[in-house]
């Protein structure tokens, strides 16, 4: 059933307060302007309020495997500004490629990953920008590594670039 099918009185869950997939969408479009490059991006409050599910104290390691747009990152560095926490947060994605006729695309984003990390930094940015009273421990810069093409099997491989093969993070000074 479709929600457009439904009569009468709607069905909830216990998410309904918590954010809708519509907010996602306008998260995604204050970042990048009037761009939404993801159809159903997750909101920051949803994440937020999961991140807090089970978890005792606030430096935790948070992996999201699939990051996608980037919500997860952001939201664990807006609820790390929000209660002084020192959450850390690994973001995972193939660097898949994006339509060539997609938004996205057209302005320069050939990757799934290249959106996530532009969304990361300037999530972070935003936030540091907007907290300019509390000390937040930021990196300089969103530290990433790219995986060997190699490493995967052909039909992940046909995801990743002929230029996956060295390291761009600051630690190792291949940046």
């Amino acid at each position: 059933i479709f929600l457009s099918e439904l009569e009468g009185i709607l069905p909830n869950t216990w998410l309904d307060d918590v954010a809708t997939n519509d907010e996602g969408a306008n998260e995604i479009a204050q970042i990048f302007g009037n761009n939404a490059y993801f159809s159903y991006p997750k909101p920051i409050n949803l994440i937020k309020y999961l991140s807090t599910l089970g978890l005792s104290i606030n430096n935790e390691i948070i992996l999201d495997f699939f990051a996608g747009s980037g919500t997860t990152a952001h939201a664990v560095m807006q609820l790390n500004a929000e209660d002084g926490g020192s959450r850390k947060c690994i973001s995972v994605q193939l660097p898949e490629l994006t339509d060539e006729k997609s938004e996205a695309f057209k302005e320069g984003y050939t990757t799934i990953a290249e959106i996530t990390k532009e969304r990361i930094r300037r999530a972070g940015e935003k936030i540091k920008k907007e907290n300019s009273n509390l000390k937040l421990r930021m990196a300089r810069g969103v530290p990433y590594y790219t995986v060997l093409r190699e490493l995967f099997p052909d039909h992940v491989g046909q995801f990743l670039s002929q230029d996956t093969h060295e390291c761009k993070c600051s630690i190792c000074g291949n940046s």
